[in-house]
């Protein structure tokens, strides 16, 4: 299951070019025996409250065994809260854990244009602390 913004959802991508698109088709090229299922929730514009509220209504009745969480690019172009939006992931990954659901953070999807203008730092320091304080893994997805 791939939770996100715009970025999971392919916003910027030609269609079937979403990272869970890709990667889909990459279990199956790997492994064509397997039965695989790559759901994609990604929403335009979510922030992390938000996807935390999804993720206990429409992603965890799903039952899945691994999510992968695209989050904080919302709250790094708005200026949101960095404590809240540590507390929201925090937040997230315990509801995930209570569920035995595997969760793989990935940082908010930017490029250096995007960096120009957005400081991304303060937010991906706050969500690779709270990985770190959960021995979640994390990823770094530079567009």
């Amino acid at each position: 299951m791939a939770l996100g913004g715009g970025a999971t959802l392919g916003r910027a991508v030609a269609a079937g070019q979403a990272y869970p698109d890709r990667l889909a088709a990459w279990l199956q090229y790997g492994m064509p025996a397997a039965r695989w299922v790559v759901m994609n929730h990604g929403v335009v514009g979510d922030s992390t409250h938000a996807m935390v509220k999804r993720l206990r209504q429409d992603v965890l009745p799903q039952k899945p065994s691994l999510v992968l969480w695209e989050t904080g690019t919302h709250e790094a172009a708005v200026g949101g809260s960095i404590e809240s939006f540590g507390e929201a992931v925090q937040s997230g990954i315990e509801a995930l854990r209570a569920a035995k659901v595997d969760v793989i953070l990935i940082d908010m999807q930017y490029s250096p244009r995007t960096s120009s203008v957005i400081n991304f730092e303060p937010y991906l320091g706050a969500l690779h602390e709270v990985a770190d304080q959960n021995d979640v893994p994390s990823m770094t997805a530079i567009s």
